[in-house]
């Protein structure tokens, strides 16, 4: 299963680990941790977050320096004389020196405390390492369409995002408008329809909408129009 107790974003993973190493020295004997990889949690949570916590501040300085120097450059609707702003701000020494790929080390000791025969539902809610099956609003999803060229022909291209697959339309500047063109339940398509005549070209406007349970779902997608033309 993926580390999807995982946050995506820093300032989630930080608040995580911190959770994890805070906690995991209490199920050491139960769930018989090396001392030195419990240690090993407790250095990389720590070097984590000092790194984190000075990177917002070193943000904010940085947006409010900028604010400062826009106002001296440009003046302002007041036009008063300005303080100028605060020192930047002094970085504490880094609490440990750690080896880089903090969380991939982690992954591992999550694997492994899941392994153990000890471990248990209660233990994985507290230490935070059970993970959330992702919930899909089908009200929102929207396919994102991406193509190539093969030989002339358009392939079509997308993300299936737990969806069954796509309904396809095509307008081929025919005159005959939007059309649909094909089911895929594939995360590609190759629209083999007759390129046009040698030296001649076309327009082809494509667009998808998801589909779950055969039936459409979310958002139709951004329309990709692209030009075909004959190839000997």
């Amino acid at each position: 299963m993926a580390n999807n107790y995982l946050p995506y974003d820093d300032a989630g993973k930080m608040k995580w680990l911190n959770n994890f190493s805070g906690k995991a020295p209490m199920y050491k004997d139960v769930l018989r941790l090396e001392e030195d990889v419990v240690q090993q949690l407790v250095q990389d949570a720590a070097n984590f977050d000092y790194f984190i916590s000075n990177l917002n501040s070193i943000r904010e300085y940085k947006k409010q320096s900028t604010a400062y120097k826009n106002i001296l450059r440009d003046g302002s609707r007041e036009n008063m004389p300005l303080q100028p702003p605060a020192a930047p701000p002094a970085a504490p020494k880094p609490p440990y020196a750690v080896v880089p790929d903090i969380f991939g080390r982690t992954s591992k000791l999550v694997a492994s405390i899941k392994a153990n025969r000890a471990y248990n539902e209660s233990i994985g809610k507290d230490l935070g390492i059970i993970g959330q099956a992702p919930v899909i609003n089908k009200v929102d999803v929207q396919p994102s369409l991406q193509y190539e060229m093969n030989a002339g022909h358009p392939v079509l291209k997308w993300k299936k995002n737990k969806m069954q697959g796509v309904h396809l339309y095509v307008d081929r500047g025919d005159g005959k408008g939007n059309n649909f063109l094909a089911t895929s339940t594939r995360a590609l398509y190759k629209d083999s329809y007759p390129l046009p005549s040698l030296g001649q070209s076309a327009i082809w406007k494509f667009t998808a909408i998801y589909i779950d349970n055969d039936e459409e779902v979310g958002q139709m997608s951004t329309e990709v129009k692209l030009t075909v033309s004959g190839i000997s």
